[in-house]
C-alpha cells in the first residue's frame, strides 16, 4: 500500500524519466554523475559533482571538485555508519561509529570533518580539518580515512585521541575485520534503499544501508581518563553498515535496527519512517528491510505499492507498528531504554540533540514463507538501536 498517492506519483515519475533519459543516452544536465552515483549509495556524494577525482579513484575534499561550485558553498552532510554489537556480551559493549564530513554553505568555518562514537553509555565527537576526509573507491569496494583513522568495506582501523577542543575523552585504537557484506539491492529501478526516489537530486536526506548483517573479528583497545585502557574482542560480534548523506535530517522520524536475535544468527530488521518535505508538503515516507531464519532479504517501503506501515502507539521511548506486504506480515514492539546525544545537522550546523538508545528491546512476531505463514516470535533483547526524534503525532496520524 502506497501511504501518499500523491507523493509516489509525482516522484516515480520524474525517476522514470530520468531511468530512460539515462538509458537513452540522453545529456539531462547532471546525469552522468547523477546516474553513476545513485547506484553506489556507499560512495561519496559530496555537495557538488567530484567528477574530476572520481576518474582517479579517489577524492580529498577541496580537490577535484569541479562543476563550478566551490567546497562549503551549500549546505551538506554525509556520514557512515558502523554498528558493532556482541552476541551474548553485555549491552554497554555495543559500539557505534561514525565517520563523515560537513560543509557549513556561507559559513565555512562550522566546515570540518568529524568522528563520532557511542560507547558505554556515552558519546565521544573527534572534529578534524575538512582536508583531512579522503574517500576512495574501485572495483572491490569503497574506503573513507579521517585523520589517521580509516573505514572500508573490509576493515575498520582506529588511531582516535580526544583534542581539548574536541567533545570527547575516549582513546580508540585497534583493527575489526568485516565479512562479508549484506547490501540493499540495487538494480536500474531500485538504486537501493530509496528506490526510485533516490534518483531526486533535491531530497533533504538520502539514506541507503551497505550491509544488514556480517561477521566481525577484531579488538579495540579503549582508554578513558575515568577507568584506563580496556580491551574488547568483538570476533563473533554482528556487524551493520548505514549511511546518510543530504543538507540535513527530517524534522520528525523513528529509525531502529537489530541483527543480534536471540538464537537466530544472520537474521536482521531495520526500520525508518520520517517527516518528508517534497513539493511544498510534508509527506509521510519509511524504508525497512528484514532478513529472515531462512537467509531471505525482504523489503517494504513507500514506493513499494504491496508495502504497508502502521502505526498503532508511538511515543519518544515506545512504539507499536505492523509492517509488511502481501507476502510477509510483521508486528513489532520496541521499547527504548536511557541512551545517549549524539551530533546531527540542523540549522546550519553540526548540533548535539539526537538521542540514540544502543540497548532497546525489540519484539518481532514474523508471518512469513520462511515459516510457513505461522507466528514465529524473534526477540532482540537490550540491543538494538533506536532514534525517536521530532513529532511523534504526526508520524502516528500520517501511518
Amino acid at each position: 500500500m502506497c501511504v501518499c498517492g500523491a507523493f509516489c506519483a509525482v516522484a516515480t515519475a520524474t525517476a522514470v524519466v530520468a531511468v530512460v533519459a539515462a538509458l537513452l543516452g540522453a545529456d539531462v544536465g547532471m546525469a552522468p554523475r547523477w546516474w553513476h552515483m545513485s547506484h553506489h549509495p556507499e560512495w561519496y556524494h559530496g555537495p557538488q559533482s567530484c567528477g574530476d577525482c572520481e576518474g582517479a579513484g579517489g577524492c580529498v575534499v577541496g580537490e577535484g571538485v569541479g562543476e563550478g561550485v566551490g567546497v562549503g558553498s551549500r549546505l551538506f552532510f554525509e556520514g557512515w555508519y558502523y554498528k558493532f554489537a556482541k552476541e551474548g556480551g553485555d549491552a554497554s559493549q555495543s559500539f557505534v561509529i561514525v565517520p563523515g564530513v560537513f560543509f557549513g554553505g556561507p559559513n565555512e568555518e562550522l566546515s570540518h570533518a568529524f568522528i563520532f562514537t557511542i560507547f558505554n553509555g556515552s558519546s565521544h565527537y573527534y572534529r578534524f580539518d575538512q582536508s583531512s576526509f579522503e574517500f576512495t573507491e574501485d572495483e572491490l569496494g569503497w574506503g573513507v580515512k579521517v585523520g589517521s583513522s580509516s573505514f572500508t568495506h573490509s576493515h575498520i582501523t582506529l588511531d582516535l585521541s580526544p583534542k581539548a577542543t574536541d567533545d570527547a575523552s575516549l582513546d580508540i585504537k585497534g583493527t575489526l575485520n568485516l565479512g562479508k557484506l549484506s547490501p540493499w539491492h540495487v538494480t536500474h529501478f531500485e538504486p537501493g534503499a530509496m528506490g526510485l526516489l533516490g534518483y531526486l537530486p533535491f531530497l533533504e536526506c538520502f539514506h541507503g544501508i551497505m550491509s544488514m548483517d556480517h561477521d566481525v573479528s577484531g579488538t579495540l583497545t579503549f582508554d578513558s581518563p575515568s577507568s584506563g585502557p580496556t580491551d574488547i574482542d568483538y570476533s563473533g560480534a554482528r556487524g551493520y553498515i548505514e549511511k546518510d548523506w543530504g543538507t540535513q535530517f527530517p524534522t520528525s522520524w523513528i529509525w531502529m535496527q537489530c541483527n543480534n536475535f536471540k538464537d537466530n544468527t544472520g537474521v536482521s530488521f531495520m526500520l525508518s519512517a520520517a517527516r518528508v518535505p517534497i513539493f511544498g508538503y510534508s509527506l509521510p515516507g519509511f524504508l525497512s528491510s528484514f532478513v529472515d531464519e531462512c537467509g531471505n532479504s525482504h523489503h517494504f517501503a513507500t514506493h513499494h505499492l504491496r508495502s504497508f506501515l502502521h502505526i498503532h502507539d508511538l511515543s519518544l521511548s515506545s512504539a507499536t507498528f505492523d509492517v509488511g506486504d502481501s507476502s510477509v506480515s510483521i508486528h513489532a514492539e520496541l521499547r527504548k531504554s536511557q541512551g545517549v546525544m549524539l551530533y546531527g545537522p540542523k540549522g546550519g550546523r553540526m548540533q548535539k540533540y539526537v538521542w540514540e538508545d544502543l540497548a532497546a528491546n525489540l519484539t518481532l512476531t514474523v508471518s512469513s514463507p520462511c515459516n510457513h505463514n505461522s507466528k514465529a516470535t524473534l526477540s532482540c533483547s537490550g540491543k538494538a538501536a533506536a532514534e525517536f526524534e521530532g513529532d511523534m503525532d504526526w508520524l502516528v496520524k500520517k501511518f
